[in-house]
């Protein structure tokens, strides 16, 4: 992604990609339980798995310090 060799734009894009996903996650999951539209929340209780896999890689990419 970056040239920059101490990584700081990789670390600052995958923070974000955290909270993000972090975020995410919390609508999804509210919104699944406590929706009101019965069709949406059927789309959040479908998509909220999907985003929790992506907020556990994100969160491995960042505990590891990996370079992207």
């Amino acid at each position: 992604m970056s040239n920059d060799s101490s990584g700081a734009f990789d670390n600052a894009y995958i923070d974000a990609q955290v909270a993000a996903h972090q975020e995410a996650l919390t609508l999804m999951t509210s919104y699944a339980e406590n929706g009101q539209a019965k069709h949406l929340a059927a789309h959040a209780k479908k998509t909220a798995p999907v985003i929790r896999q992506h907020f556990k890689l994100a969160q491995q990419l960042s505990k590891s310090g990996s370079q992207c």
